[in-house]
């Protein structure tokens, strides 16, 4: 069950989402026969065209196999919740601007409740015409493990796109720089750094990284003929 419901007040809009599940039989880190829900809200708010701000709760409650050592596998009730606040608004023309706070919640069985949460700042840069627009991103993330962890859209290189992972506590930031060579030469770069508090190493196994600092780079050409 899904919808939008709109307020009559113009600048208002409100929508609603659920969703109820069962399962008949096994699946992965499930020994039995499960079930669940996922209700999610939200409400925007758009005074004028240049400032908008929107909340949203999301909730999720589903059955896993317990944690616990045990002879004989049990189903733990888990629960996921998220809240986000968030305002993206215009300087002017060209100055364009985004603040999220999101906060996580997981719990499962007996154990304590998990909180995470994330913090960003978004700054677009995109005069009509110029040869070089971009974008940036600073964000504070700080989520106890990878349970409670938040995934956000980041911008990337044309027809190419990421939802980062946010785990663990350190900071985040990309940008990403787009200019127009000459009518039909455009070149895209991108920079994203991650940069985590108190770690000594980044992944695992072949992905492992020595040190705190996870970077990329990417480079895009365009000719059009």
């Amino acid at each position: 069950m899904k919808g939008l419901f709109q307020c009559p007040h113009k600048h208002w809009a409100f929508s609603f989402y659920g969703d109820y599940f069962r399962f008949p039989w096994l699946k992965y880190r499930v020994d039995e026969p499960s079930k669940g829900y996922e209700i999610l809200t939200q409400a925007i708010y758009t005074p004028s065209k240049t400032f908008k701000v929107l909340v949203r709760f999301k909730t999720e409650h589903k059955q896993q196999n317990t944690g616990l050592d045990v002879p004989v596998n049990f189903l733990d009730n888990v629960k996921r919740e998220g809240y986000r606040a968030e305002a993206s608004w215009q300087l002017n023309n060209n100055w364009h601007f985004q603040n999220r706070l999101e906060i996580s919640q997981y719990k499962k069985g007996s154990a304590n409740r998990e909180f995470g949460h994330l913090v960003y700042q978004d700054v677009d840069y995109s005069p009509m015409f110029a040869k070089l627009t971009g974008n940036v991103r600073f964000a504070y993330f700080n989520t106890p493990s990878y349970n409670s962890r938040i995934y956000a859209y980041e911008d990337d290189v044309l027809y190419s796109f990421a939802f980062g992972m946010y785990n663990g506590r350190g900071f985040r930031t990309y940008v990403n720089l787009k200019y127009n060579v000459v009518k039909k030469l455009n070149l895209w770069v991108r920079y994203g750094l991650f940069m985590y508090e108190d770690v000594e190493t980044v992944g695992t196994y072949l992905d492992e990284i020595k040190g705190n600092k996870k970077s990329e780079v990417k480079i895009q050409v365009r000719y059009q003929f």
